[in-house]
């Protein structure tokens, strides 16, 4: 699917909620490093995260610090820089622990990134020996294993590997990294009509209703990857009625949203932009959607306003956003895209086949109504609009999101899921 190369967008997907400046120490240090990254300059907050490393050697927050010039020196092509950052966290978190999960595995992605793929099995090796006698850490390694096999090339082996961990598996999150991976080994062969016909057969075997959805909706986005408009609607149909099927089964209003958002996001990628507005414009309107979601709900749907050539109703709602979360960076966002759609830096209408083939045809999209709760007001997923609560720094840099078959492949992911 083309990609739309607007620099906004970057910004928009990493926007950070902050929630007011601590008072002293290094929490404060950290909020102004995370501001000049989040303003783009990058030497003001590279040599503020080493002035708080400096100052406080042992803090949580230098944990964060080393995560950002991690990711500094990594965009700047100095990965060696980068894995010795990361090597600080890896000395300091465990295999146990979510900052150590997460610097193991950027490590890997940088190495493997670098075609440094001896360097990672070492490093995988080293792990495995040390967690030997925990299930779950051994596990994941040997998934980076098979990770790492496919980006060097040796794809069958690897798909060999993860296919017996997906038939041994009895958990619906493991499955899901799985197949992920799986797929992703043929995007490495460029063999997205293989990896579409592997999905259908994986969906006519399975009889769990979660393993179904998650399968027609990987087999929507091969399909789409191989530029094949007819089974690419008919599995964006399929995998509707099963989200629709989801969505009015869950009584959670937070999660209900949650799950719209993942279709939405499919109907994006798969060039079905009006059902990914209605429905993405649904959940934004939602008062229960999670805060944390904000930033990539916001991002998609900048995106398909642009994609469908709708550049003022992108600003408007970039406008609209930024009173709802007047702590955010999006009025500034708004002005600058003011700017740029000035200088005919906004003309970015999408005019692909699939696109074109979804906007002739009737609209496929999801019953808004469906993310309706009975009380909302009382809802466990309710969450008050005026709240902006805060990702941590870390996490708004270095999560790796997994919700398709095509970010799980660019991003590399091994751990998360």
């Amino acid at each position: 699917m083309r990609q739309t190369t607007v620099l906004l967008m970057i910004a928009l997907m990493g926007m950070l909620f902050l929630s007011g400046c601590a008072s002293k120490g290094p929490e404060e240090r950290l909020q102004k490093v995370g501001k000049l990254f989040q303003q783009r300059d990058y030497l003001g907050a590279r040599l503020e995260a080493k002035e708080l490393i400096l100052k406080y050697p042992d803090s949580e927050q230098a944990i964060t610090a080393h995560f950002v010039l991690a990711q500094i020196y990594n965009a700047d092509g100095q990965p060696d820089e980068a894995l010795a950052e990361l090597s600080q966290i890896l000395a300091r978190k465990s295999q146990k622990e979510q900052e150590g999960i997460q610097a193991l595995g950027f490590t890997l992605d940088i190495l493997k990134r670098a075609k440094r793929y001896d360097e990672a099995y070492k490093i995988i090796d080293k792990y495995q020996k040390e967690y030997a006698d925990d299930r779950l850490t051994s596990l994941q390694l040997s998934v980076a294993r098979a990770d790492v096999m496919s980006e060097a090339g040796e794809t069958t082996p690897a798909r060999t590997m993860l296919e017996g961990f997906l038939r041994e598996s009895t958990s619906p999150a493991e499955r899901r990294q799985f197949r992920s991976l799986i797929g992703s080994t043929f995007i490495r062969e460029e063999d997205m009509e293989a990896a579409a016909r592997y999905f259908e057969q994986l969906y006519q075997s399975a009889s769990d209703e979660e393993d179904k959805r998650d399968i027609a909706l990987r087999t929507a986005w091969y399909w789409s990857a191989a530029g094949n408009y007819e089974k690419t609607r008919e599995w964006t149909e399929k995998v509707t009625n099963h989200f629709a099927k989801a969505i009015a089964e869950e009584l959670d209003a937070k999660e209900k949203a949650a799950l719209a958002q993942v279709l939405g996001h499919l109907y994006a990628q798969v060039g079905n932009l009006e059902g990914a507005r209605r429905i993405l414009e649904a959940v934004f309107n939602a008062p229960f959607t999670d805060q944390e979601q904000m930033p990539r709900l916001i991002n998609d749907l900048v995106v398909t306003f642009l994609r469908m050539g709708k550049v003022d109703d992108a600003i408007a709602f970039v406008r609209k956003a930024a009173s709802r979360f007047p702590q955010s960076p999006l009025a500034q966002q708004a002005v600058q895209m003011e700017s740029m759609k000035a200088q005919g830096k906004l003309d970015t209408v999408d005019t692909s086949p699939l696109v074109m083939r979804f906007a002739a045809d009737p609209v496929i999209t999801l019953d808004e109504k469906l993310l309706q709760v009975a009380d909302e007001g009382t809802s466990e997923g309710m969450k008050d609009k005026s709240e902006t609560t805060a990702p941590a720094t870390r996490e708004a840099q270095t999560k790796e999101e997994s919700s398709s078959p095509e970010q799980a492949a660019e991003a590399g992911t091994t751990r998360s899921l």
